[in-house]
């Protein structure tokens, strides 16, 4: 090969690597002008403006849109809060807005709720018309409107209850003496004269060092743990801790958990560390039951490092996150689960009663 031909080879191979070279710099590009695009039109929705005419709309978010019809116009919700990133994910998909609205069957119908205009997350808006809403002290768990400016959430409206059926005892509890429901949760007023919740007063209890802790805050917190599918959360008022009755994601936990597995003690003699002295093949992992992973301490301590790392970020105080964990694996509960034929609260009341043999043995 002479020369010359070498160098129109080598031109050539320049060319071709300054080609490859120009693709994918031009995917890189694409790709970032793809993000900043989706951040744009989430900062848009933000800030009210929803737009459908976009590419990046035609090309991902109208499937999305189509899975609901593709006419959703404005969304409310209600029951519990929704996190901040999920509420701007909902409005730049669906490109409409948000409301959330807060009320109680005491009340029979709606007491606050969001403006569309409003783009804020964790309140519940404004008072709706005709209601008329009151703050008062919880002195038993050291709240004083005066000092903290936050208090228990009292209601009165023409469309609030005459009482509980037959119940004048439960009727008093709930009911005062002008008309007020009290609906055991506690607010604060912020600046732009919104509600915000921020606490619950009925569903508490109180730690050996005289904090008080909000089960029901810690256990939604929790929930967003990948390594968990349901969790129960108490306390005693003679222990300095809260403790935490918890069903695991084993699927979840079997894929992150390997390594954990793999390097148990092999000097304690348990079934689940005699299956685990060699192992280093994750079809191993298949052999240890669900029952035998919660019974190793590593794996509990797994679990409990990851809930309280998510807690801590999700900004739940030092004494409201879990000390002790036991976490038990229901069989016969995971039929019925799969199949979705239990409920909510029949979970939880199976979770009580093993936090109550919990409670004979470890606490």
């Amino acid at each position: 090969m002479s020369i010359r031909n070498k160098q129109e080879n080598g031109r050539t191979e320049t060319v071709s690597s300054y080609e490859k070279f120009k693709r994918v710099t031009n995917f890189v590009v694409n790709i970032s002008q793809f993000y900043i695009k989706i951040t744009f039109i989430i900062i848009t929705c933000c800030s009210g403006i929803y737009r459908r005419n976009g590419i990046i709309d035609f090309l991902f978010f109208r499937e999305f849109r189509e899975l609901l019809g593709g006419r959703v116009r404005a969304i409310i919700s209600g029951s519990s809060p929704i996190d901040r990133d999920v509420l701007c994910f909902i409005r730049a998909v669906l490109s409409c807005p948000v409301s959330e609205a807060y009320g109680s069957t005491e009340t029979l119908g709606l007491v606050c709720s969001t403006m569309f205009e409003d783009v804020d997350a964790y309140h519940v808006g404004a008072i709706s018309p005709g209601v008329q809403i009151k703050l008062i002290d919880v002195p038993e768990m050291g709240i004083f409107v005066s000092k903290d400016q936050m208090g228990e959430i009292c209601i009165r409206s023409k469309s609030n209850m005459l009482g509980y059926y037959k119940n004048q005892e439960k009727t008093e509890e709930v009911l005062d003496s002008e008309g007020f429901v009290h609906t055991g949760d506690v607010g604060v007023w912020l600046k732009n004269g919104a509600l915000k919740i921020v606490d619950r007063t009925k569903n508490i209890f109180k730690l050996s060092q005289g904090e008080y802790v909000a089960p029901e805050k810690v256990e939604q917190t929790y929930l967003f743990c990948n390594l968990i599918q349901h969790v129960y959360v108490e306390g005693h008022s003679l222990k300095p801790y809260a403790v935490a009755v918890v069903k695991p994601n084993f699927r979840r936990l079997r894929k992150e958990a390997v390594d954990i597995i793999s390097k148990l003690s092999k000097t304690i003699s348990s079934p689940i560390e005699k299956k685990c002295e060699n192992m280093k093949d994750r079809e191993l992992l298949e052999e240890i039951t669900d029952a035998e992973l919660c019974t190793s301490k590593e794996i509990r301590e797994f679990i409990l490092e990851r809930m309280n790392s998510i807690a801590r970020e999700k900004g739940l105080k030092g004494f409201e996150l879990v000390s002790l964990i036991y976490n038990n694996r229901f069989f016969f509960l995971k039929l019925y689960i799969d199949r979705g034929n239990v409920a909510d609260s029949i979970i939880r009341l199976l979770l009580y009663l093993e936090f109550f043999n919990l409670c004979k043995t470890k606490i």
